[in-house]
């Protein structure tokens, strides 16, 4: 007994001071030891590992889950009696929910995002996984943007302009991936919504047509021109009331012109255009051109009754 205990402890001190996920130490048994019978408990005597089927005078006592043992002492016993060794191990915690939780806006579309550690802090690796939503109770998957960092700062992108969100933070320890409550930031709002501005109806429209089938459309920015980018729906129709979606030809540009084909010959026809802004959606007026016509023939015209009709004889047949 005393070869065997003397024998644990030269192995095992050298390892107390590396545990860290698990408690990984390997035990060094004399030749004649090889069958007896140890086991593995806490110092409450939760049974935690057996060894009892050992092949070799080194035993590697590894990976043992610190969320079995009720306490950080551990202890390996010969028939559960007499105590080989003991030493002691970090116990696995659990974070606490987030502290201090904050977001400031950095721009329409950007945001930058903090936290503290919980209490506990937690054990091993702490990874930190953020959402941001329109939502006070938005959880990860669900949001506008996400990510996870072992840090206190991450920055979140693809925001929209002038739109009120949360921020919220929860931890996982990787001791036993168990993660703590959600902590929620105040509300806070990107740049943008309030500097927000619809465009004016667009102005000085005109149209030409260049062929039979074919026209220039052009325009100029209304007043005020609108913020953030601005995208000009233009439409082609026999109406000075056509609207989007409903004439012969029509497209859109971010430009102040356009080409219309398709046309048809010598037919009178209208060009209407509104602007939107990219920030809300909101759009402008319609800007109307005066009319316009295609050049060549509307199509088939059915000829007029022939006139000065007379008949001259050339012969006596």
């Amino acid at each position: 007994m005393k070869k065997l205990l003397f024998s644990l402890l030269i192995i095992c001190l050298s390892a107390i001071f590396a545990v860290s996920n698990s408690s990984e130490i390997k035990v060094k048994l004399s030749e004649r030891d090889h069958k007896k019978a140890l086991s593995l408990y806490d110092n409450q005597n939760t049974y935690l590992k057996s060894y009892a089927k050992r092949t070799s005078e080194f035993e590697n006592i590894c990976t043992i889950n610190k969320e079995k043992s009720k306490s950080p002492a551990h202890l390996i016993r010969e028939k559960q009696w007499a105590t080989l060794l003991m030493w002691t191990s970090e116990m696995c915690t659990t974070p606490g929910a987030p502290q201090n939780v904050t977001a400031t806006a950095t721009g329409p579309n950007t945001a930058s995002l903090d936290w503290a550690p919980g209490n506990p802090v937690g054990s091993d690796i702490v990874t930190y996984y953020w959402v941001v939503g329109t939502s006070p109770t938005v959880s990860y998957n669900s949001g506008v943007a996400q990510g996870s960092t072992t840090g206190l700062w991450a920055g979140a992108t693809g925001l929209l302009p002038g739109v009120t969100y949360y921020l919220r933070v929860y931890a996982v320890s990787s001791c036993n991936n168990i993660g703590s409550a959600y902590s929620t930031s105040s509300t806070f709002v990107t740049n943008g919504g309030g500097n927000c501005i619809t465009p004016g109806t667009p102005v000085s429209l005109t149209a030409t047509g260049i062929g039979p089938n074919t026209a220039s459309l052009d325009w100029a920015a209304g007043n005020p021109a609108g913020s953030l980018n601005v995208i000009y729906y233009w439409v082609v129709g026999t109406s000075p009331s056509v609207t989007y979606g409903y004439g012969v030809e029509q497209g859109s540009t971010a430009g102040t012109w356009a080409g219309a084909t398709g046309l048809i010959p010598g037919t009178t026809y209208y060009l209407r255009v509104f602007a939107r802004t990219s920030c809300d959606n909101s759009n402008s007026g319609y800007g109307t051109s005066y009319a316009f016509t295609t050049s060549g023939y509307s199509g088939c015209t059915t000829p007029g009754t022939p006139v000065s009709v007379t008949a001259t004889g050339t012969g006596p047949n």
